[in-house]
């Protein structure tokens, strides 16, 4: 629920599990997950070295255990970050583990025979040590191969195409396959949201929220050097809005840390979170991603933030209560609100559409309909606020029973 503020590392070589080839992927700058898996791959060739392979078990090979495991050391020894992705995904990863259970299979044949040689069967007992254990650093490999990108790369096409095909694809609707229930469905937070959009109270409260999409209109509009600078001046105005959440800039989340896999997860960065106090930390009210008009989709990016947030080990108690989450995409003058919970997958779906931060001819049409959005989002973060208060009497309830 809470986090620091690393270097904002933006360019990484595409994720080697199918994410194109080489010449698409930025050469500039490594990330930790092409640093893991270079480690996974290098412990895969220390256990292949020709010398980890005992010419003494050869008197005691059933078949072919020599021959082959060469022929696996050769393959394993000349992959690179490049090239291992093409490895595990054309089939030749694949190959190469059936090979290992096919061989696996011989050692064993016979060794339950009691007139079986003791220095055959000692032998083939450590032959098959030897295969279980080259079996565990391919799985390794496989596994980190296959940990998800970062938020920022995510937004990549190139990137996110491949992880929405696999089982644990966020719901968010890319590709349209990719749905689950209706987000306003799925907490009353986001039904508050739907409810005030587009059903809006016209009172005396609608005034300040007329005010501040009048100078979001008048500023957003602007050209801006950076993502920095377009965040800023959204932040200036926006802000105001509600000054019971705490604005964190640049907030990391952590990557998954798992008790029973040693593979390395990415973790992000996300523009703005604006969170309350819970249980000693900060709890995510609203997510916002920032975009000059060029540089990616930020939408996606978003999605994966939202994931990434969920499996942060500081939230982990939130994730029974589904942890919902308002997702604010700007993109260049283009603000879109989205609702996201965690259920067995991340749901994420738009709750309005791109709304244009420009500036109107009256008081009607774009400029009323990011008043209402505004507005709506003020009432859908104080269900949150509300739902979170309930959710904190019922853990304190639960742990007096």
């Amino acid at each position: 629920m809470s986090g620091g503020q690393p270097p904002n590392n933006k360019k990484r070589n595409a994720s080697t599990a199918g994410m194109g080839p080489p010449d698409q992927r930025s050469t500039t700058k490594r990330s930790r997950l092409d640093t893991a898996l270079e480690t996974k791959l290098t412990e895969c060739k220390s256990v292949l070295q020709p010398d980890e392979l005992r010419v003494s078990w050869e008197d005691y090979d059933p078949g072919s255990f020599m021959k082959s495991m060469q022929q696996l050391s050769r393959v394993i020894n000349a992959l690179d970050l490049k090239t291992v992705g093409k490895y595990i995904s054309n089939g030749g990863l694949a190959a190469d583990l059936f090979t290992l259970d096919v061989q696996g299979t011989k050692l064993k044949t016979g060794l339950e025979d009691p007139l079986m040689d003791t220095d055959v069967k000692r032998a083939r007992e450590i032959m098959i040590t030897y295969v279980t254990r080259v079996r565990a650093c391919l799985n390794a490999l496989v596994e980190q191969a296959n940990a998800k990108p970062a938020p920022s790369y995510f937004a990549d096409h190139n990137e996110w195409r491949v992880w929405q095909e696999k089982s644990d694809a966020i719901l968010c609707l890319r590709p349209a396959k990719q749905k689950g229930l209706p987000i306003p469905l799925m907490h009353p937070a986001f039904c508050t949201f739907t409810r005030h959009f587009y059903e809006p109270l016209l009172d005396e409260h609608i005034t300040k929220y007329l005010s501040t999409s009048k100078q979001l209109c008048q500023v957003m509009p602007s050209a801006f050097d950076s993502e920095k600078a377009r965040r800023e001046a959204f932040e200036e105005i926006f802000g105001s809005l509600d000054m019971k959440v705490q604005s964190h800039v640049e907030f990391y989340i952590s990557p998954k840390v798992s008790q029973v896999s040693t593979v390395m997860e990415s973790g992000g960065t996300t523009d703005v979170v604006k969170t309350i106090n819970y249980g000693g930390g900060h709890l995510v009210l609203i997510l916002e991603e920032f975009k000059v008009e060029s540089t990616g989709d930020a939408y996606m990016q978003i999605c994966r933030s939202y994931e990434g947030l969920c499996g942060d080990a500081k939230n982990e108690s939130l994730l029974k209560f589904g942890n919902p989450t308002f997702l604010l995409c700007i993109l260049g003058p283009y603000l879109m609100v989205c609702g996201a919970v965690k259920r067995e997958n991340v749901h994420v779906e738009p709750l309005t559409p791109f709304l244009p931060m420009f500036p109107g001819f009256g008081t009607e049409g774009r400029l009323m309909q990011l008043t209402h959005c505004l507005r709506a989002l003020k009432e859908g973060t104080d269900k949150l606020r509300e739902f979170w208060y309930l959710a904190s009497c019922c853990d304190v309830a639960s742990g007096l029973t």
